[in-house]
């Protein structure tokens, strides 16, 4: 868990770590675990499964925390 949360602040460039200074602990907690989320859901290609499983969460509490955050289902693309 330690080196996800590591590499995840990684992806987050300095100048934006400096706008979290203008922001609630909720507020900046909300928006990172959003981006972290949204940086999951695209890398499984918006399969929220495989997006729970490598967040390690169950798919029904992926659900729950994306409605928590007020973030909107991904669309389901055609095939």
């Amino acid at each position: 868990e330690h080196i996800r949360f590591i590499t995840a602040a990684k992806a987050t460039p300095q100048a934006d770590l400096n706008e979290y200074t203008k922001k609630t602990l909720v507020e900046a907690t909300n928006e990172f675990q959003i981006a972290v989320i949204e940086q999951h859901i695209e890398a499984a290609e918006n399969n929220i499964t495989q997006a729970a499983e490598t967040l390690g969460l169950q798919r029904s509490n992926l659900y729950r925390k994306m409605k928590q955050l007020g973030m909107k289902q991904p669309s389901i693309k055609p095939r």
